[in-house]
This record gives C-alpha cells, sequence and structure tokens, in this order.
C-alpha cells in the first residue's frame, strides 16, 4: 500500500502540483494561474476564475500570445458570469489575435454578442463563419435574423424586431418563423390569422394555441362569425382543421363530417396531424361527455413540454433560439407520456 501511494505521489497529476502550490501561496507562473483558473472556470465556480485570472492583467512584459491567451480566458469567465458586454470586448481582442481561427472564441464571442444584444456585429460574425464553414444560406442566414427578432421581441422591442423580421423577408418570404413572430407583433386580428396560416403547416401545434387564444379576442368584439368565415374560407388544410374542431366544439357534427370529407379529398398529407390528435384523444379518454373535444385537445397541447436538441433545455413556450446555448431552430415539441 505503501508502494502505491509512494507511486502515485511520483507521477502526480500537473494540475496538483500547480494546486497544491496555489494552496500553499507559493508564486505561480503565468501558463500555471492561467491553467488554474481555466480549471475551476470549467468546475463551474466562475467568479473564482476570474479573480485569479484577473491577477495576470497586472502582470508585466506579457507577450502578444499570452495577453490573447488571457483575453480568451476572461471572456470565458465573464460569459460564466452572465456578464455578456464584458465578455465581448475581451473576446474581440482575442479573436483579432487568432484571426478567427480559434473556434471556441468565435462561438464564445458569438453568444456573448447575442446575449448581450449585439445583434448587427452578431449577424457580421455568423454570417463570417457560416460563409468559413461553407454552411451558408439564404434561408439559414434569414433564421438568423429572426433569432434576433426573437430577442428584441422578448424585451417589447417591437421596432427593432422588425427591422430584422424585414431583413429576413428579403432573404426568404415564405418562411414559416418571420410570419409566426409577425402574427405576435400584429394588432389587427385578421392580418394575425394571415400570418398564422402561413406558420400553420410547419408550426400546427403552436399556432393552434395561438389561434385558440384569438378566439378570446374575437368574442369580446362580438366578431366570432368573423373568426369562423375566415377559418372556413382559408385554403390552408390545417387552418380547416381548426374550423373542424370548432364545428366539433359547437356540436355540428354532421356539418364536421361534411367538412372532414372535404378535407381529406384536397390533402391527403392532413392524416399526420389527425393521427396525433388522435393520440391526444386516446390519451386523455375520448369518453368523457362532460368536456369538448377543443378543450381536450387545447389541455394537452397546453401541457406540451418544449425541449432543445443540442442543450437538452425545457421550455413552457416554444422559442425560435434556445437562450441557454444559443442554437437556432434547436428546440422542438416534447410529447411526455400522459396516463
Amino acid at each position: 500500500m505503501r508502494i502505491f501511494s509512494l507511486f502515485r505521489k511520483k507521477f502526480k497529476d500537473p494540475f496538483e502540483k500547480v494546486l497544491n502550490k496555489f494552496r500553499k501561496g507559493k508564486d505561480l507562473s503565468f501558463h500555471e494561474y492561467l491553467v488554474l483558473g481555466d480549471h475551476f472556470r470549467k468546475e463551474g465556480v466562475f467568479s473564482k476564475a476570474y479573480k485569479i485570472h484577473k491577477t495576470l492583467l497586472f502582470k508585466k512584459n506579457l507577450s502578444r500570445e499570452e495577453k490573447a491567451m488571457l483575453d480568451k480566458s476572461i471572456g470565458l469567465d465573464y460569459i460564466g458570469l452572465k456578464q455578456f458586454e464584458e465578455a465581448v470586448s475581451f473576446l474581440w481582442k482575442a479573436d483579432n489575435f487568432y484571426r478567427g481561427k480559434d473556434e471556441e472564441v468565435r462561438r464564445a464571442l458569438l453568444f456573448a454578442l447575442e446575449n448581450s444584444g449585439k445583434w448587427d456585429e452578431a449577424i457580421e460574425l455568423k454570417k463570417e463563419i457560416m460563409i468559413k464553414e461553407k454552411k451558408y444560406s439564404d434561408e439559414s442566414f434569414a433564421l438568423y435574423h429572426i433569432a434576433a427578432s426573437e430577442y428584441f421581441l422578448k424585451l417589447g422591442d417591437t421596432k427593432k424586431a422588425k427591422k430584422f423580421l424585414t431583413r429576413a423577408l428579403k432573404l426568404n418570404e415564405n418562411l414559416a418563423e418571420a410570419h409566426l413572430l409577425l402574427a405576435d407583433i400584429e394588432k389587427n386580428i385578421l392580418k394575425k390569422l394571415e400570418h398564422l396560416e402561413r406558420a400553420f403547416r410547419k408550426f400546427p401545434f403552436i399556432v393552434f394555441k395561438k389561434i385558440n387564444t384569438i378566439k378570446t379576442d374575437f368574442l369580446e368584439k362580438g366578431k366570432m362569425k368573423e373568426l369562423w368565415n375566415f377559418l372556413e374560407q382559408s385554403n390552408d388544410p390545417f387552418m380547416k382543421l381548426f374550423y373542424i374542431s370548432f364545428l366539433l366544439a359547437s356540436g355540428e357534427e354532421e356539418k364536421a363530417r361534411e367538412k372532414l370529407g372535404e378535407l381529406f379529398e384536397y390533402d391527403k398529407n392532413i392524416f399526420s396531424f389527425m393521427i396525433l390528435l388522435l393520440y391526444f384523444g386516446i390519451k386523455l379518454n375520448m369518453g368523457d361527455k362532460n368536456a369538448s373535444l377543443m378543450d381536450r385537445i387545447i389541455s394537452v397541447l397546453n401541457n406540451i413540454e418544449y425541449r432543445c436538441g443540442s442543450c437538452s433545455k425545457s421550455y413552457r413556450e416554444f422559442f425560435i433560439r434556445c437562450e441557454n446555448c444559443g442554437g437556432v431552430l434547436s428546440i422542438s415539441p416534447f410529447f411526455p407520456e400522459w396516463s
């Protein structure tokens, strides 16, 4: 046992040696301090990592490379502390030194720009990264503009949100994601419905919930007939399906069957959505006579979880961009098992 202990001591991890020197108050070299701070950041102790790295700012005669390494580490520390504006200034300096060749610095800089609201700069950097990685397309670049719009929409800044949506639509006028956000901005209820109509095919569940919410506005203004007419006259099969659910909820089963027959003749792909609604119905006991079909469907939709496929963060609502990892369109509905 003693021999084994001596063996471990002799071949101790280099980091342990640095940590022991630090604990004993001994002077560390620049690189030892850098490694020590990086270790604490990786452990999630961001304030300690920052304090260690900050002491190196006062160290004299650092080379340009050492300064860049320090800028990178402090920038990453600031991201851990969620002080994104401070992170941007350090990461820009590091990125300039590395000439865009350090992928970790670029990803961190992009994330810091996004979360500090500097989306014009983020968009320029994103385009540069996409071109370099040969992943650029008008559609993917438009989606990134939509992520910017969503950021400002969350802050209640509709003016800036519209600016980025306008840019996105110039790149691709048919993006469902753009119309989904425009529906949130639009005050005219019928125009709001037109945007939702264009988003329904890609985001049926989200739009289904939004239209059900809009129904309250129509009720309050005594304009339910206008809503019904809009849904009935829509050429989008998913909107027609929503209209059928209204008919069923109102007890007009014969008319609902008639419209459903017309719908299947018009678009066979509607079956995929119907199967999911059937799944909901089975899970919620379709035999329950005390609740309408519409209420049961909405009950399930309101309990859908949205989960990021990149970092697994869960949300109660759908977002274009994951605020945790920055992934664009990485969030999708997660259907839990219903008892």
